[in-house]
């Protein structure tokens, strides 16, 4: 018999994509939309959405919500972040054309309505925190 357990939280539910959907290629494909739409509908189904949590991860990226994919954005990165926020969606982020320090091209779950821990920063409203699924050390739901 198999023992299936069902993901305790969104960062479980799409370790395994994240884990196998890795490419050089700076393009969002077909597929990566068609898999983001599943990880989707897994989360809803499951509950994840619009929950709260508290996120410990080893990478995490402050993106602004909306913004023009042919010109520069500027975005804030951090290695080693604890936080609490609201899981949104998942994205597929990817920065930097040339692999070094800075590059990151992962399947990175986004949160809203973040607090930055130890200091209770709160992220503004029109950016996200971006968390390479493959980065996050710990997750606790932390609402109902």
């Amino acid at each position: 018999m198999n023992n299936f357990e069902l993901p305790s939280n969104p960062a479980q539910l799409a370790e395994t994509i994240a884990t196998e959907n890795f490419s050089d290629s700076m393009e969002i494909s077909d597929l990566d939309h068609r898999l983001l739409t599943e990880l989707e509908v897994g989360a809803e189904a499951l509950g994840f959405l619009n929950k709260d949590y508290f996120v410990e991860s080893g990478r995490a990226l402050i993106l602004p919500a909306s913004f023009q994919s042919d010109e520069p954005v500027l975005y804030t990165s951090f290695f080693g972040l604890s936080f609490e926020g609201r899981f949104a969606t998942y994205a597929k982020v990817h920065i930097g054309r040339i692999i070094g320090g800075s590059a990151v091209r992962a399947v990175c779950l986004a949160f809203t309505d973040v607090t930055l821990l130890p200091y209770f920063e709160t992220v503004p409203d029109n950016e996200l925190v971006f968390v390479p699924v493959l980065a996050i050390n710990s997750m606790e739901q932390t609402s109902v």
